[in-house]
């Protein structure tokens, strides 16, 4: 298992269906029809996009951050409770202390348990701040995780 940033000549169309068909499977009961259309946004700065490729080569795992927020964090559906969810979540936390961050934060729908359970069980804690889930319905609110670097 590898987890490393996105390179150029890396296959960029696949790492776009592995985040867009997670995304739209993760919040399908959640999203707006438009948004379920859409697909992934453009990769700016490849320093910020990170890939989880398994022994075989392919690709099972896309997460990026910016400044001290994990962003992004998909894994392929065939991938799902094998492990490579807290694989990826460990390698994003270690990338952002190495940047010099001691506090990680992340946003996640509120209704989300899974994900929810989760986090929690990753360190993080769900603090009490909010924000309209711009992607979604009307009303659906994504609470803040942090999580405290303790040892650097």
């Amino acid at each position: 298992m590898e987890v490393r940033n996105i390179k150029t000549g890396d296959d960029l169309d696949l790492i776009a269906r592995v985040y867009t068909d997670s995304f739209r499977n993760t919040y399908r009961d959640y999203l707006m029809p438009e948004v379920i259309e859409d697909g992934f946004e453009s990769i700016d700065d490849l320093r910020d996009f990170f890939i989880l490729i398994d022994d075989n080569g392919e690709i099972i795992g896309v997460s990026s951050v910016s400044e001290n927020e994990i962003t992004h964090l998909y894994l392929r559906l065939d991938s799902v409770d094998r492990g490579y969810g807290n694989m990826l979540l460990k390698a994003m936390v270690h990338e952002l202390i190495e940047r010099g961050y001691d506090e990680i934060v992340l946003w996640d729908l509120k209704e989300n348990e899974r994900a929810s359970a989760f986090y929690r069980k990753n360190g993080f804690e769900l603090t009490l701040e909010t924000r309209p889930f711009i992607y979604g319905k009307a009303g659906l609110l994504e609470g803040l995780y942090k999580l405290e670097v303790t040892d650097k």
